[in-house]
C-alpha cells in the first residue's frame, strides 16, 4: 500500500460515520443463572431500543423481549437496573415507554403486566432467592411532579401487588436479599449529598412482608460514601467505602454488628467501586464465600483480578481488559459458577464485548457476543498514553498535575508534510464526577485515523484517581476544569505534540459545559468548539433539572457558609451565556428536544446569546433525543455535523 502525504485532519479513512453509529450494538447488563446456567443481558439496537437477549445452550442467541416492550428504566432520569432473573427463571423488567412492570417467562416469551400506573417509575429489582414472585425495587413517584418522591418497595408477582418496606430518605438504591432471604440490605441518602458523597448502608430483617431491626452498617454524609452491597453464599455481606481516599471493601459477617475492612498489600491506592451514576453498576462478584473476582481502577485504567479474603492475597487474571463497563447503566459482571464469570469489557484494539472467564485458565478468546466487528480495522488504530500534565502558577493548584490518555493521529495509508504538526481535539467527559478510559473508543479512532490528535480529559474533579483528586472541583466547577484543559493543550504544544493554534474542544453535559467555560475563559487559547447538550445557564440548570442532581451543584459550585446573594453571584459568574461576549471561536450546539437534564432552552439561549454578540454558532437539534442521544440517525449526524466543524474551523489551507 502506497502512503500518501496530506495534511493533518484531512486523511481519508475506513473508520466512517456508518461504522461508529451505526453498526454497534451496545452490551449491557449481563445476568446469570447459576442453577441452569442461563445467561441474558442487554442489547442496545441502533433504533433506540433495549432487548433482552438469551444465550442458548448451543452457543446461539435469540432474543426473548417481545418487539412492542423495551428494557430501559428511567429512575434519577439516567436509570439503569432495568431488568432482573428469579429463582424460577423468569424476569422482571421495566419498559421504557409505558414505564409498566412485568414478568417474562423466556421459554414463551409471554408477558404478565405487575403494574402499569402513569407517574410511578421503578427499577434496581432484586428477587428473593426462594420465594420467586418476591422482588424489592426501588419506586420514584411522579404523580406530583413538584414532590417526586422515592421509595423502597416489594412486588408481589403473584398478587400483582407493590407495598412500601422503606420511605422517608430523599434517595435508595441497591436494594439486596441475603441468600436466605431473612434480611434485606440498601444504600440511602439525602440532599444536598449524591451517592459518591454520603450513601449509607442499611440492614434490615424481613418478617412478615415488612422490614424490622433496621440498622445502619456504614456511610457518613459528606465523609463517606458506600457503594455496592452484595452478599457471599456464607451470608457475609460485601461492600466497598471510600473511608480511605479509595473505594476500599468491607466485610460484615453473619451475625456481626461491626464491618472489617479487607486490605489487600499493594492494592492500598486503588478503587473497587466508583461514583453510580447508574442503578445496578457491578465491579466485582463473590465466586466463592472466599473469593471475589473484581475490577480495579487506577489512574482511570480497569484491572480484574481475584481476591482470595481470607489471607487477603490476590491473583491477577493477567487479561488485556483496559475498561470494564461499570460506570453504564448496567451491571458488567455476573457469576456463572465457583470459577466462571461473565464480563462486559474492552480492550485498546477490540470493542465491547461479552466474555465467559474461567479463572482456572483465563482468557479472551472466546467472546460471546461483540458489539461490532471491526477486525479489519485495527492497523487504523491510535494507541493511547496516559499522560500527566503540570498546572501553571494561575491554576487552582499551582504545581500538581493532571491527567488524560493522548492519542496520537495514526493512519498507516497517509502521512502528514513535514515539518507540521496535527490539531489537537480535548474531550471532556460528563459528570462532572466521571472519567474517561483508555480502552477501544471508535469515535476518538474516527478522528485519530483522519489525522487529528485527541486528548481524553480527566480534569480535577474526574473520578478514577483519589478522592482527594476528585474533590478538587468542589466549589470550583467552571474554574478549574477549564484550567486544566488549557493547560494540558499547551504542554502538549510546547513538548512537540500538536499545533497548539488548532486547538479544538468537546464534550457532552458537563463536558458541553466545559466546552462553553473554556470558550468563555480561556478564549485565546481554544480554535472551536462542539458542545454537546452542554449547560449554558447554571441558575436555569438548578431552577429546571430533575432531583437527583437539582442539589448537586451545591458542592461543586458553592463554598461551605457561602450566602444566598454570593451563591447567585456565583452561578452567573460562571455561566457561559452571560459571558457569550468573550467568545471568538466558532461553536456548534448540539441538542435533544426531549433532553430532561439540561433543557433544550438551555441551547437555545446560547445560541441566541453567542448570534447576539457576533459569534459564530450552528444549533442543531434532534427530535425525540435525550440527554444522550440513542438513535443510530441522530449518532450518525450528530458525528457528520462535528466532523464538518472541525474540517472547518481546525483543518487550515497550508497546514
Amino acid at each position: 500500500m502506497t502512503n500518501k502525504t496530506a495534511p493533518y485532519g484531512t486523511w481519508e479513512s475506513p473508520i466512517t460515520s456508518d461504522i461508529v453509529t451505526g453498526k454497534v450494538v451496545a452490551l449491557q447488563a449481563v445476568r446469570a443463572n447459576k442453577f441452569s446456567r442461563a445467561v441474558y443481558w442487554l442489547e442496545g439496537r441502533p433504533d433506540g431500543r433495549s432487548c433482552i437477549v438469551e444465550r442458548l445452550p448451543n452457543g446461539g442467541v435469540r432474543d426473548v423481549l417481545p418487539s412492542s416492550y423495551s428494557a430501559r428504566s428511567s429512575v434519577y432520569e439516567y436509570g439503569g437496573a432495568s431488568f432482573a432473573l428469579n429463582s424460577s427463571g423468569d424476569i422482571i423488567f421495566v419498559d421504557a415507554d409505558s414505564d409498566t412492570v412485568a414478568l417474562l417467562k423466556p421459554s414463551t416469551r409471554e408477558c404478565q403486566v405487575i403494574q402499569q400506573q402513569k407517574g410511578l417509575r421503578y427499577a434496581d429489582f432484586d428477587a428473593h432467592p426462594i420465594v420467586p414472585d418476591k422482588i424489592v425495587a426501588i419506586e420514584e413517584d411522579h404523580t406530583n411532579k413538584a414532590n417526586v418522591i422515592n421509595r423502597l418497595v416489594a412486588i408481589d408477582t403473584t398478587k400483582n401487588s407493590i407495598t412500601t418496606l422503606v420511605e422517608g430518605a430523599d434517595f435508595y438504591s441497591s436494594p439486596r436479599w441475603s441468600l436466605n432471604g431473612h434480611n434485606v440490605c440498601w444504600l440511602q441518602w439525602n440532599h444536598p449529598e449524591m451517592p459518591w458523597t454520603g450513601a449509607q448502608l442499611y440492614l434490615a430483617d424481613f418478617v412478615d412482608g415488612h422490614v424490622e431491626n433496621v440498622r445502619r452498617i456504614g456511610g457518613h454524609p459528606g465523609h463517606e460514601s458506600i457503594s455496592q452491597p452484595r452478599w457471599a453464599q456464607d451470608g457475609s455481606l460485601y461492600f466497598t467505602t471510600d473511608r480511605s481516599g479509595y473505594w476500599q471493601f468491607s466485610r460484615l459477617l453473619p451475625g456481626s454488628s461491626q464491618a472489617t475492612k479487607l486490605t489487600f498489600p499493594g492494592l492500598e491506592d486503588v478503587s473497587f467501586s466508583h461514583c453510580e451514576w447508574f442503578l445496578g453498576s457491578c465491579s466485582y462478584v463473590p465466586l466463592t464465600p472466599e473469593t471475589l473476582v473484581a475490577s480495579y481502577t487506577k489512574d482511570a485504567k480497569n484491572n480484574l483480578i481475584l481476591l482470595h479474603v481470607p489471607s487477603l492475597t490476590t491473583q491477577s487474571l493477567d487479561l488485556p481488559l483496559t475498561s470494564i463497563y461499570v460506570d453504564s447503566p448496567l451491571t458488567a459482571m455476573a457469576a456463572l459458577s465457583s470459577t466462571t464469570f461473565l464480563v462486559i469489557g474492552r480492550t485498546d484494539t477490540q470493542p465491547w464485548a461479552l466474555y465467559l472467564i474461567d479463572t482456572t485458565s483465563p482468557s479472551l478468546s472466546q467472546p460471546l457476543k461483540t458489539s461490532t466487528d471491526i477486525s479489519s480495522l485495527i492497523p487504523y488504530f491510535s494507541t493511547p498514553t496516559h499522560l500527566s500534565f503540570p498546572r501553571p502558577s494561575s491554576s487552582p493548584f499551582p504545581g500538581t498535575k493532571t491527567h488524560g490518555f493522548f492519542f496520537p493521529p495514526h493512519n498507516p495509508s497517509f502521512s502528514a508534510p513535514s515539518n507540521t504538526k496535527p490539531p489537537l481535539i480535548i474531550e471532556g467527559h460528563g459528570g462532572p464526577t466521571s472519567h474517561r478510559t483508555p480502552g477501544l473508543d471508535l469515535t476518538t479512532q474516527f478522528d485519530t485515523s483522519r489525522g487529528y490528535a485527541v486528548l481524553l480529559l480527566n480534569y480535577g474533579g474526574s473520578s478514577g484517581y483519589s478522592k482527594d483528586y476528585r474533590e478538587e472541583l468542589n466549589s470550583r466547577f467552571g474554574l478549574l476544569d477549564p484550567s486544566d484543559a488549557v493547560a494540558a493543550a499547551s504542554w502538549l504544544a510546547a513538548n512537540g505534540y500538536v499545533d497548539g493554534e488548532r486547538v479544538g474542544i468537546r464534550g457532552g453535559s458537563a463536558g458541553g459545559y466545559l466546552v462553553l467555560q473554556s470558550l468563555v475563559s480561556h478564549p485565546s487559547a481554544l480554535a472551536a468548539g462542539v458542545s454537546y447538550y452542554g449547560i449554558g445557564d447554571m441558575g436555569r440548570l438548578i431552577a429546571t433539572t430533575h432531583k437527583f442532581e437539582s442539589r448537586y451543584l451545591d458542592g461543586l459550585m458553592f463554598a461551605p457558609g457561602m450566602s444566598e446573594g454570593k451563591k447567585e453571584e456565583r452561578l452567573r459568574e460562571r455561566s457561559p451565556q452571560f459571558h457569550a461576549e468573550k467568545i471568538r471561536a466558532p461553536v456548534l450546539l448540539l441538542q435533544g428536544d426531549a433532553d430532561a437534564i439540561v433543557p433544550k432552552g438551555q441551547a437555545e439561549e446560547m445560541a441566541r446569546t453567542v448570534k447576539e454578540n457576533g459569534g459564530e454558532v450552528r444549533l442543531v437539534i434532534f427530535e425525540g433525543e435525550g440527554h444522550g442521544f440513542l438513535r443510530s440517525d441522530s449518532l450518525k449526524r450528530a458525528k457528520d455535523e462535528e466532523e464538518a466543524w472541525w474540517r472547518k474551523a481546525l483543518v487550515k489551507e497550508g497546514s
